[in-house]
């Protein structure tokens, strides 16, 4: 490392921490005292945070702590809450994405060259193994197909967050008149295609997935990894013998059942609206297609304390009923992200 890089970064955060200046009052390259080029605010944050260990948080839990842990390392006061500027460190122009894969994701807007992008890079145990500054120029070169990646985004309305709920009580009309003769699940699969004797009725399925509240299970430090325990415990508990979906809409394809995992409160809905009347690439049964808004989607809110994940209630709705419940985000807009695969040297360069 050049020690004069050092020498800046360290005088830098000096500076800071003896002014009144927060992350939210901007700074260019003009206020010399106080700006950190490239290459000193990334030996500042390697400096701080490389080996530390957020092993046990929960996605958002985790990023909040990261965020702390840069102002500490730039010498800024934490504020009690982050703002949802662009960028996120507005005064020194950066946003941070904590990376455990090379799949970087920027949602709802366009790479900027003239924003700097912090990547904070953590092994599979939750420590940060490497951090890169780059430019918004260099960024934009991993962006190969300049492609926008559309989802749907939603959470539930507050008056509606009462605890376990079934908040449709019968399924589509639609449903009801195609599936009239439920006997039992003899599938072995979760990934079949769902047949007249053995699709449950919604409320049948509901009294057994609500036996799953306050099921605990050891955290995984993953958020995604959480939700694939959570969706083999619904197979377990329905009765499968085998855990494993068809990697299609819906997760439960024998039951006509999306399963969504929250340990916050937004919920990623995908490419497809719930009440969507797009049918399913599946077999019709009784002459008759299901569509996406024919759909049950179960929602399980789990609460991580680091240790041990709890489903601390569950709703259960067709995609029919879901916006009567639940709030999408941005009106009938979609959410778009940017993906790009950032080349792997980064990790360890």
């Amino acid at each position: 490392m050049n020690n004069d890089i050092k020498k800046r970064a360290e005088q830098i955060k000096c500076n800071i921490e003896n002014s009144k200046l927060t992350i939210y009052d901007p700074l260019t390259p003009q206020d010399e005292k106080y700006w950190y080029p490239d290459a000193e605010l990334e030996f500042i944050l390697k400096e701080y945070m490389l080996g530390k260990s957020y092993i046990g948080q929960a996605t958002k839990t985790r990023s909040k702590s990261i965020n702390q842990d840069i102002c500490r390392a730039l010498g800024y006061p934490i504020p009690s809450t982050f703002k949802r500027t662009r960028p996120r460190f507005l005064g020194q122009n950066f946003d941070k994405y904590a990376q455990q894969k090379n799949n970087l994701q920027i949602w709802n807007e366009e790479v900027s060259l003239t924003r700097r992008y912090c990547l904070i890079f953590l092994n599979d145990d939750n420590f940060v193994v490497n951090i890169k500054v780059l430019s918004g120029a260099t960024l934009s070169k991993y962006d190969t197909t300049g492609k926008l990646t559309t989802k749907y985004q939603a959470n539930i309305l507050s008056k509606f967050d009462n605890g376990t709920t079934l908040l449709s009580n019968t399924d589509t009309l639609q449903i009801q008149k195609a599936f009239q003769n439920f006997d039992k699940i003899t599938s072995t699969s979760p990934a079949d295609y769902p047949t007249v004797s053995e699709l449950m009725p919604i409320k049948n399925l509901f009294d057994k997935l609500k036996t799953l509240e306050g099921v605990q299970f050891k955290s995984s430090g993953k958020s995604r990894t959480d939700g694939d325990y959570v969706q083999d415990l619904v197979y377990k508990c329905l009765g499968y013998k085998e855990y494993k979906e068809n990697g299609q809409l819906p997760d439960l394809m024998n039951q006509l059942l999306e399963i969504k995992s929250q340990q916050a409160r937004t919920i990623d809905l995908g490419l497809f609206n719930p009440n969507d009347k797009q049918p399913l690439q599946i077999p019709a049964i009784n002459g008759y297609v299901p569509t996406v808004s024919d759909i049950r989607y179960a929602i399980f809110y789990c609460e991580n304390d680091g240790k041990l994940v709890t489903i601390t209630k569950i709703y259960l709705v067709t995609g029919q009923d879901f916006f009567k419940y639940f709030h999408q985000f941005g009106g009938k807009k979609q959410n778009k992200k940017i993906q790009m695969h950032l080349s792997p040297d980064l990790w360890n360069n």
